[in-house]
């Protein structure tokens, strides 16, 4: 094959660029200095000004935002530290504990008083930093118990928490990480899923097999997912165990419970099972506990517990037989004596009267002229 004397040569010269030594490229350039003209060489020197320059700012800006990564997670680290040290020894622990079990279900016991909504949200903030598109949904067994758990993760985590409620939308739902729910709530919203699912059914519409409400249907549409069970020893019963389950069927989910007591009113005591039995399956294992003994009195005030035991005699005993739970025979003539005294020989301390029935807490109020706390308590009084 024949090429032109001007192709030849621009072969040649790339042939002699791909194979020559840097000494020769540079003897090469400087022979052909004489062909430049000033314009190209001034376009050339301006262009090679600019590359420096922008190679600088493009090297400062890679160190600026290596620096920026550096300080963003020394800052991450920092803050993880400062709030962790805000845990107890013993909730450390337990948190410890709880992350080593991952990702199995678990649950954790701590006596009352002793910070188990600290903990919680603790694992909760934890949760979020490993998996910052998670979800988390946390069951309360009260009213009471959803505004202490909001609480404490917005002043100490800066977590804000969404309150599930009559008035929720179903558009704000999938945009919240983490969500506070009552269990009375969440079995509520499974009935009438069901009922919803049943009517679609004999109507020969499509429908979802799986129902639990839009909570649970949140918890589901998350990639990671956890499910924090406030007083656990609530899973086991029947209904609720079904609805958790039908809420924990798939890997990425997870369920850690805390309680201060793992006795169930049906008998099945957990505490009496031998280590490795797992006599409730959905909760899991037991990774950590700690006895109000162990705490007390560096963490928690001592109780002395005192037995003060009043018989029922007189008229009451034929009002007991007639009815053993009637409210009039639980504050009978000698325990109100017994109050009465009480109550003078304590007023200038703190007391909680703990009752049965509302109408004990009604009848002691009226009589003593104290508060009583019912459902019919606004919140703000409460405080």
């Amino acid at each position: 094959m024949h090429f032109p004397p001007q192709k030849r040569r621009c072969i040649f010269v790339f042939v002699e660029a791909l194979t020559g030594t840097e000494g020769q490229l540079s003897a090469f350039g400087s022979s052909y200095e004489a062909y430049v003209k000033d314009e190209e060489l001034a376009v050339w020197k301006d262009w090679l000004i600019t590359e420096d320059a922008q190679v600088n700012v493009d090297i400062e800006d890679t160190f600026a935002l290596l620096e920026d990564a550096e300080k963003s997670q020394m800052e991450m680290e920092t803050t993880k530290v400062s709030k962790m040290n805000s845990l107890r020894a013993y909730q450390k622990s337990a948190l410890e504990a709880v992350g080593n079990a991952s990702p199995k279900n678990c649950c954790v016991v701590l006596p009352c008083g002793a910070g188990k909504t600290r903990l919680g949200a603790a694992l909760t903030w934890d949760f979020l930093q490993l998996h910052p598109a998670g979800c988390i949904i946390v069951l309360c067994l009260r009213r009471e118990g959803i505004r202490q758990w909001k609480r404490e993760l917005l002043q100490n985590w800066g977590l804000v928490a969404f309150e599930a409620g009559a008035s929720q939308s179903g558009e704000t739902l999938p945009s919240c990480q983490v969500i506070l729910v009552t269990y009375h709530r969440m079995l509520c919203e499974r009935r009438r899923a069901l009922a919803e699912m049943s009517r679609l059914h004999e109507a020969g519409e499509e429908h979802v097999d799986e129902v639990a409400g839009s909570i649970a249907a949140r918890l589901s549409s998350a990639d990671e997912a956890l499910l924090i069970a406030d007083e656990c020893h609530m899973v086991p019963a029947p209904k609720i165990c079904e609805l958790l389950a039908s809420m924990l069927n798939h890997h990425s989910r997870r369920l850690v419970g805390l309680t201060a007591t793992l006795l169930r009113e049906s008998g099945v005591n957990k505490d009496d099972e031998d280590e490795g039995e797992v006599p409730w399956p959905l909760l899991g294992n037991c990774v950590f506990r700690e006895t109000f003994a162990n705490l007390a009195p560096e963490y928690l005030a001592p109780v002395q517990c005192i037995e003060v035991s009043v018989p029922v005699v007189g008229e009451w005993r034929k009002i007991f037989k007639r009815q053993q739970l009637a409210p009039a025979v639980c504050l009978s003539g000698g325990k109100w004596l017994v109050l009465e005294r009480l109550l003078a020989k304590h007023a200038n301390d703190s007391l909680l009267i703990t009752v049965e029935r509302c109408e004990q807490a009604r009848q002691i109020a009226s009589m003593f002229g104290i508060i009583p706390i019912d459902g019919t308590v606004p919140p703000a009084q409460m405080k």
